[in-house]
């Protein structure tokens, strides 16, 4: 549940700055829509699997931490 709460955080926050720095861009015709979903589908993306690593190395340095002791 909570990583589901974080992908929408994930979500939300790249679409803001997806769409904020392309909204300057479009004044200057330097981007087109595609642009603007490629770059906010990837943010988000790249965030979602940042944060499948970060839980995985945790639940793994936790079993690791387990089998030592």
């Amino acid at each position: 549940m909570r990583f589901l709460v974080a992908y929408i955080v994930s979500f939300m926050s790249s679409l803001f700055l997806t769409f904020y720095v392309m909204n300057d861009l479009f004044n200057y015709g330097y981007v087109t829509y595609g642009h603007v979903i490629f770059l906010s589908v990837f943010s988000f993306l790249t965030g979602a699997f940042s944060m499948l690593a970060t839980d995985k190395y945790w639940e793994v340095l936790e079993e690791v931490e387990v089998l030592s002791e």
